[in-house]
């Protein structure tokens, strides 16, 4: 879990990056490339999100199963 969470703190530091970049870009080639560069790492952060999102409920999941054994 936590390297999920480093993993999406890093894209989203990425992305803030490239935002600067892309308001500084020197014509329309250089912001098309950023702009295809951001949505990859959107696509990339959504799917790290996701997958964050399973292993919570996939944990969750696991802790109660444990507790019905138990009890």
């Amino acid at each position: 879990m936590q390297k999920l969470d480093a993993a999406i703190r890093r894209t989203e530091a990425a992305m803030h990056t490239l935002e600067s970049r892309m308001q500084h870009a020197a014509g329309d080639l250089d912001y098309e490339s950023c702009l295809y560069e951001k949505r990859a790492l959107t696509a990339a952060l959504l799917a790290l999100r996701k997958r964050r999102e399973n292993a919570d409920v996939t944990e969750k999941h696991s802790v109660k199963f444990q507790y019905r054994r138990i009890g």
